[in-house]
C-alpha cells in the first residue's frame, strides 16, 4: 500500500465514529497533506493523487470499501461498506422510473421495491440475481444492469421516459 493509501485507511480506522460526513476527495486531501485550517486548497497534484489512492484501495479492498457519486458536480466520495446505512444510502448510476409511479434511485428504494414484489416475481431468476448482488454488497454500478433486466422482463420498466421529453419540442417545431 503506497503512503497516500496509507492515509485514508488511517482516517478511516482512527475515528470510532466514522465521518460525520462522508468524506470526499478534497476533504481527504486537506486531512492527509495537512491542509485543514490553512486557507490553502490542496494542489491539483494532490487532489488527483487522492482520487488514485481512492481508486486503489477500492481495488484492492473491495469488500471494505466502496466509491459513490463523482459524476458531474457531485464529489467522489469513498465509504466503508460494513455500514448498511451507508450501503443503503447509495445511488444509482441512474434513477429508473418503474409503470407502476415509483422511481428506483438508491439501493435501499431497490432493497424496498424487491420486498414488495409477489412470490412469483420475487423467485424469478433475474429478481433472485439482483437479491444476490445486493446481500454481497455489490456496487451500484454492477446491480444497475441486473436490475434494469428484472424490471425489463416483468414490463415494470417505464421505457422511453428521457425519449418522449426530448421529442416533445421537436414534434412541436416540425408542425409549425
Amino acid at each position: 500500500m503506497g503512503r497516500i493509501e496509507r492515509a485514508i485507511w488511517t482516517l478511516f480506522e482512527g475515528d470510532e465514529e466514522g465521518y460525520a460526513v462522508r468524506p470526499d476527495a478534497r476533504q481527504m486531501a486537506l486531512d492527509i497533506y495537512g491542509l485543514r485550517g490553512l486557507d490553502a486548497p490542496p494542489t491539483r497534484a494532490q487532489y488527483v493523487a487522492v482520487l488514485r489512492a481512492m481508486h486503489s484501495l477500492v481495488r484492492k479492498f473491495g469488500s471494505q470499501f466502496a466509491l459513490t457519486g463523482g459524476k458531474g458536480r457531485s464529489p467522489l466520495i469513498l465509504y466503508e461498506v460494513g455500514d448498511p446505512r451507508r450501503y443503503l444510502a447509495t445511488k444509482l448510476a441512474e434513477p429508473l422510473p418503474t409503470t407502476d409511479g415509483g422511481v428506483l434511485r438508491t439501493i435501499g428504494n431497490v432493497v424496498v421495491y424487491v420486498k414488495a414484489l409477489a412470490k412469483r416475481r420475487e423467485m424469478g431468476q433475474a429478481w433472485q440475481q439482483v437479491a444476490k448482488l445486493i446481500l454481497s454488497r455489490a456496487s451500484a454500478e454492477s446491480i444497475q444492469p441486473q436490475l434494469s433486466l428484472a424490471l425489463l422482463m416483468d414490463g415494470k420498466l417505464a421505457l422511453g421516459h428521457k425519449r418522449a421529453r426530448a421529442k416533445a419540442p421537436a414534434r412541436a417545431a416540425a408542425t409549425n
